[in-house]
């Protein structure tokens, strides 16, 4: 089998600037509060966990007379090679959404040559690497979230960390064998994950921690991948007390600005429902794998509009379905091997962020970068499946898997170009003509 061009890494990487900057390549456009991590750096140097209010502007969580904003802190950290230049008025949003999105490719690629390597050589070794690669690159989540925002950096880099795990995971669960290193780059993973998104890191600190149990590797495995997590938790918590005044608190929403001063019933709402409420799975589950919530109910209003007043704070455009971005990964992904514990214990823990992105209070086309650490071991997991069977693929699977990457790269990209044109916010306020109106004729 031919090796791969050595230049695919960066070719990717420059596909995706390409449409983060729409095709500009200005990697320092100024974005919405993009200084926002920039501000959140020079107080923390500064001995304070608060940021400059007229920086973050109605995104930041008011309390006791000052301004946070509630994301993790590793973003911020980016920004300190910004110092010794005088240049922390550089929104540098675009450059490390660019890098983020560049690494996670890469990472992808790095998995994908991995385990086809580990197979002789054969057909379907050839097309299902040509087709992960295909799917996994250029299609995806990723793929239609393509968007400079500090809210899309921030998942981006999560990604990254998720990505890095599974990246050790695959390579453990292929040789049946977690050892103390493995552990520790996982644990790695994990903390610099809790570090950026909470969600995100939840989920790898729970595979992890699931996989510890059900595959115990003794006491002088432990120490090191502990302490890594240990710090981790240390952070997060007593940023929480310093920002909150409670470790356990995340995102106090009854603190948030644009709640306060433009939709205050959405305080009321989440206060009746919560943060997290088992409740919304449904119409979560229709939001991102059937999203029928835009179409009209024939009442002059939208399907499921009353239980999305009810319970959601939001439901963003555009609509999208992972039947359509991530398909090649979810079909492979019923041939993965639920027999083994070790990839039980690690799937079940991936799953731990789409469950939360399921049941939040609100649904945003961004948190389907959540999803993506899942599906894409997934979908390496059942092309270790067929990679293992010693007969050639039938036909038609094999037709099968090639309508899956196409119906994968033209749904990204056809919900790509949808997610360019959408606003931010309630969906449902811009769909009065309809999604046709609001696409075709720029009605909202």
């Amino acid at each position: 089998m031919k090796p791969l061009p050595r230049l695919l890494p960066f070719y990717c990487a420059l596909y995706y600037a390409f449409v983060l900057t729409d095709g500009s390549f200005n990697l320092f456009a100024p974005q919405v509060v993009g200084l926002s991590f920039n501000s959140m750096l020079q107080h923390m140097l500064a001995g304070s966990v608060d940021v400059d209010p007229a920086v973050i502007g109605y995104e930041g969580f008011a309390r006791d007379g000052r301004v946070y904003a509630y994301f993790g802190p590793f973003c911020a950290l980016l920004r300190l090679p910004l110092l010794p230049f005088g240049v922390m008025q550089l929104d540098i949003t675009v450059l490390s959404s660019a890098i983020a999105f560049g690494l996670a490719g890469w990472l992808k690629l790095r998995m994908i040559v991995r385990l086809c390597d580990r197979f002789p050589d054969s057909p379907n070794r050839a097309l299902l690497r040509a087709l992960l690669i295909a799917a996994l690159l250029f299609g995806g989540a990723q793929i239609g979230l393509l968007r400079a925002s500090i809210f899309q950096e921030a998942i981006a880099w999560a990604d990254v960390f998720a990505l890095a795990f599974v990246t050790v995971a695959l390579e453990g669960l292929l040789e049946n064998r977690f050892d103390a290193a493995r552990l520790r780059w996982m644990a790695l993973a994990a903390m610099f994950a809790l570090l950026t998104r909470v969600s995100a890191g939840v989920g790898l600190y729970t595979a992890l921690g699931l996989l510890v149990l059900l595959r115990w590797p003794g006491w002088r495995a432990l120490p090191n991948a502990a302490l890594l997590l240990g710090i981790g938790m240390v952070v997060v918590l007593s940023l929480n007390f310093l920002r909150w005044g409670n470790a356990l608190e995340f995102q106090p929403l009854r603190y948030y600005l644009t709640a306060q001063v433009f939709a205050p019933e959405r305080l009321t709402r989440i206060a009746e429902y919560g943060a997290f409420n088992a409740a919304r799975i449904p119409f979560g589950l229709q939001y991102y794998f059937l999203p029928v919530w835009v179409l009209p109910d024939g009442a002059g209003g939208l399907l499921l509009s009353a239980t999305r007043d009810r319970l959601l704070d939001a439901a963003e455009l555009p609509p999208s379905s992972f039947l359509l971005t991530d398909t090649l990964a979810l079909l492979l992904g019923i041939y993965a091997t639920w027999r083994r514990r070790a990839n039980l214990a690690i799937l079940l823990g991936l799953g731990v962020a789409p469950l939360l992105m399921l049941a939040l209070y609100s649904m945003n086309h961004r948190y389907r970068m959540e999803f993506d650490p899942l599906f894409t071991l997934l979908g390496l997991l059942g092309a270790a499946t067929l990679l293992r069977a010693p007969q050639p693929l039938r036909s038609g699977m094999r037709r099968a898997l090639i309508a899956a990457t196409i119906i994968g790269m033209l749904g990204s990209q056809a919900t790509l170009a949808l997610y360019q044109r959408s606003p931010f916010g309630p969906g449902e306020r811009h769909l009065h003509h309809g999604l046709a109106g609001l696409y075709l004729g720029g009605k909202d």
